[in-house]
């Protein structure tokens, strides 16, 4: 039940720091309850620590000194949960939530001893709902090898158990460009699904963010896909009919970045792929919806009729060396200029 996907640097300054040696014979374990509390509209606990890489949700971290042990493992064990009030977190951090605890470990050097530290997300998501972790024990197995002891600073990383794909029936689809997309029932019914035998409240749809995987080794990456907050627009509560339909906003393979210095943003076009996919089952629980807020009883004060958006026409064409990965687009010859158009829609 516990996944580690991500690998999160942080150090001891906030950690709770214990004086205790563990050896590779000693397994340290500890009972661990974490008090929530909810205020001014957020949940947090005492002494949590926030990830910029999980848009600041509140994590729980723990270290001890290993002594001359470089390497362990780590295992969560009896875990209680609490439902968490729905609204109180945003769409950005739901998507970082797993289906179990994310849980990260490495290892530091503090005055020649090897220093173990366990970052744990203590959120995970059922059936659409998000739980929060009150108390699990939490074991740390020092694990002694000849090559873990001549290792400096060694980061490890273990991974989920099994994929979310794992079970159930799972139908795959792809885009060519980011934006909100309209799944009906017809389109449904052509991946191959039961249409007629869905309950509109199972359907889950789940992916990779945008852009390409990390071509740098050892650089974190997501461990396995993440499920994606969609619309369901159903006559029936009970059954997906014709005429019902899906509204999701899917990324793109391509991935854009503000620069700073230039002030404009910059696209990175995926390289291998011109196709993001995703997946779709309706097999596997209640899936998560996209929140609604009450609307603005204020008297509109603005008219917008324009807006700015950005694309780019970055076509691969011609690999001058034959060879690697870097392509061209139009060969100019003596042509001084070409006239290219871009479609942006409404």
């Amino acid at each position: 039940m516990i996944a580690v996907v991500k690998k999160i640097v942080v150090f001891v300054l906030c950690f709770y720091v214990f004086s205790l040696q563990a050896d590779a014979d000693n397994a340290l374990s500890k009972k661990v309850t974490i008090q929530w509390k909810t205020e001014n509209g957020k949940i947090d606990f005492d002494n949590a620590i926030y990830l910029q890489n999980l848009h600041y949700l509140p994590a729980f971290s723990y270290s001890v000194n290993m002594g001359n042990v470089a390497s362990f493992d780590v295992q969560i064990e009896h875990p209680q949960y609490e439902q968490i009030p729905s609204g109180i977190l945003s769409d950005v951090q739901l998507q970082d939530i797993a289906n179990e605890e994310i849980i990260s470990k490495n290892i530091g050097v503090d005055r020649k001893n090897y220093i173990a530290n366990v970052t744990i997300l203590p959120l995970i998501k059922r059936n659409g709902q998000v739980y929060a972790l009150t108390s699990f024990d939490l074991t740390i197995k020092p694990i002694s090898t000849n090559a873990s002891n001549r290792i400096s600073g060694v980061n490890e990383r273990t991974y989920t158990v099994n994929s979310v794909l794992n079970s159930g029936k799972w139908y795959k689809f792809g885009i060519l460009q980011a934006g909100i997309y309209k799944l009906d029932y017809a389109f449904l019914k052509q991946l191959g699904m039961a249409v007629e035998g869905i309950n509109p409240a199972n359907i889950r749809i789940f992916g990779h963010r945008a852009g390409m995987l990390p071509e740098l080794a050892g650089t974190a990456r997501e461990d396995d896909i993440r499920e994606i907050p969609i619309k369901v627009i159903s006559v029936s509560a009970n059954r997906f009919e014709n005429g019902d339909y899906i509204l999701a906003y899917f990324p793109g393979p391509e991935k854009w970045k503000y620069d700073v210095s230039k002030q404009f943003f910059v696209a990175q076009k995926h390289l291998y792929s011109d196709t993001k996919n995703f997946f779709i089952t309706a097999d596997n629980g209640i899936g998560a919806r996209i929140n609604t807020i009450p609307s603005s009883s204020s008297i509109e004060n603005k008219i917008i009729n324009t807006y700015n958006d950005y694309g780019f026409i970055e076509e691969d064409k011609i690999n001058i060396a034959q060879s690697g990965k870097q392509f061209v687009g139009d060969e100019f010859g003596g042509v001084s200029d070409k006239s290219y158009r871009l479609v942006f829609r409404i």
